[in-house]
C-alpha cells in the first residue's frame, strides 16, 4: 500500500532527465540571391499590372460620346484613324523597299561549266612485267586514284574550256603591261563560292572499300577568309584498282536564299522556286489584285479559296504574321547531282597514241546557276 510519505518522496526528488528536441535547422539563404529573386518577382508583377491596364479593345463603343463632356471621344477616334493610316503607309513603304531591294539584286542566271576527271597510280597494269589481269600479292605499292573537280561560271562571251598554262602566262604578262593604262579587273569568283557543301557518294558498300570510305564531304567554313573556303578545284585521293561510280552532290549557295515552294504556294505564285521577299511580295500583290484588303484595318486580308488552301482554311490573316505562315511552305532546294565513273583502266589513263583519245579526258557538265552569290572576301 502506497503511503503519503512515499508520494511526497516521489514528487520531491528529480525525475529522469528528458532533453528537449532540437529545433529544425533553418535554411541559410544567400542575401544576394534572395534580393535578386525578390526583384525579379516585383518586376514580373509590375509587368503583369501594366499588361492588365492595357485595353484589349482600343475602339470606343458607340454612344459613349453622348455621355461624355467635350470632344474627347471624337478626337480619340480621329487619332485612331491617323494611326491606322500611318500603319498602312509604313507597311506599304516597307513592301516598296523590299520590292526594290528584291529587283535590284535580281539574280543573273548563267551557265556553270564543271569538269570532272581522274588519274591513277600504281595500278597493276602500270607495273612493268605484270599482266593487267594478274594479282601481285607481294607488292607493297597501293593502287590509288586522284579525282579532280573544277568549275567556273561562263561569261557572256562564252568559254570553250579550261585555260592552258601558256594562255594564263600570256594574260598575266598583258595585264602587267597594261596595268597603268587600264582599271584593275574584278576578282572572279572561285568554284567554292557558289556552294555551301559538296558531297561525293561512292556506289559501293563500305566493307568493299579499301579504306572503308563511302562518302567525302566539304562544308563551307564559317570564316569566309579561311583557306578551306576559297578554292577553284577540289581534289581527293583514295585507294582502289577498280572502276567505281560516284555521285557528286552540289548544294547551291544563294543570297538571298531561294526555297522550293509547296504545291499550293507554287500554284498561287506561278513559280516553283522563290526567296522569302519574293513570296511575301507575291502574296501581297495577289491579295491586292483580288481586293482582299479590309477597309477597317489595312493590315488584315480576307482569304479566298486559294488562300484558304494555303493557310489551312483560315478566313483571314494579318500581313505581319505572313512570314510565320509561309514557313511551312518553304523547303531547301535539292542539290545538283552529277554522275561520274572513276576509271583506272589503261584505255582511259594512258590510251594508245593512234586512238585519238586524250589521257584522263574530263567529263563536262553545263549547269544553269544563279550568279547571285557574293564573293566572301568582298
Amino acid at each position: 500500500m502506497i503511503s503519503r510519505n512515499d508520494l511526497a518522496h516521489l514528487f520531491r526528488n528529480p525525475g529522469p532527465a528528458v532533453h528537449a528536441p532540437h529545433p529544425p535547422a533553418q535554411p541559410q539563404y544567400n542575401n544576394a540571391g534572395l534580393q535578386a529573386s525578390q526583384r525579379a518577382e516585383a518586376e514580373r508583377r509590375e509587368k503583369m499590372r501594366r499588361i492588365a491596364k492595357n485595353p484589349t479593345d482600343k475602339n470606343i463603343p458607340e454612344g459613349v460620346e453622348d455621355v461624355c463632356i467635350g470632344d474627347g471621344v471624337t478626337r480619340y477616334r480621329e487619332l485612331r484613324e491617323v494611326e491606322r493610316t500611318l500603319d498602312a503607309t509604313m507597311m506599304r513603304k516597307k513592301l516598296d523597299v523590299m520590292d526594290s531591294k528584291h529587283h535590284s539584286r535580281a539574280s543573273r542566271f548563267g551557265t556553270m561549266r564543271i569538269w570532272i576527271s581522274n588519274t591513277a597510280e600504281n595500278q597493276p597494269w602500270q607495273s612493268s612485267g605484270i599482266d593487267a589481269d594478274a594479282f601481285d600479292f607481294e607488292s607493297e605499292n597501293n593502287a590509288t586514284y586522284r579525282v579532280k573537280i573544277q568549275g567556273r561560271l561562263l561569261d557572256e562571251e562564252g568559254d570553250e574550256g579550261l585555260e592552258d598554262e601558256e594562255d594564263e602566262d600570256k594574260d598575266a604578262d598583258a595585264m602587267d603591261e597594261d596595268a597603268a593604262a587600264s582599271k584593275p579587273a574584278a576578282k572572279p569568283k572561285l568554284f567554292s563560292h557558289y556552294f555551301t557543301s559538296i558531297n561525293i557518294d561512292f556506289d559501293r558498300a563500305k566493307s568493299l572499300q579499301p579504306d572503308n570510305f563511302t562518302q567525302i564531304e566539304w562544308k563551307r567554313p564559317e570564316n569566309p577568309t579561311a583557306k578551306e573556303s576559297n578554292f577553284s578545284e577540289l581534289e581527293f585521293e583514295r585507294k582502289g584498282d577498280e572502276n567505281i561510280n560516284i555521285t557528286i552532290n552540289l548544294q547551291r549557295y544563294q543570297n538571298p536564299e531561294v526555297f522550293r515552294l509547296s504545291k499550293p504556294l507554287a500554284e498561287l505564285l506561278d513559280t516553283d522556286e522563290e526567296d522569302r521577299a519574293g513570296v511575301l511580295m507575291g502574296i501581297w500583290e495577289y491579295a491586292r489584285s483580288q481586293n482582299l484588303q479590309q477597309e477597317d484595318d489595312e493590315r488584315k486580308f480576307a482569304c479566298d479559296a486559294r488562300l484558304k488552301a494555303l493557310f489551312g482554311g483560315q478566313d483571314h490573316f494579318f500581313f505581319p504574321n505572313l512570314p510565320q505562315l509561309i514557313k511551312q511552305h518553304l523547303t531547301t532546294l535539292p542539290p545538283i547531282q552529277l554522275q561520274y565513273t572513276i576509271r583506272v583502266d589503261k584505255d582511259y589513263i594512258s590510251p594508245a597514241a593512234d586512238s585519238g583519245k586524250t589521257a584522263s579526258e574530263p567529263t563536262v557538265y553545263d549547269v544553269q546557276h544563279s550568279d547571285s552569290a557574293r564573293n566572301p572576301e568582298d
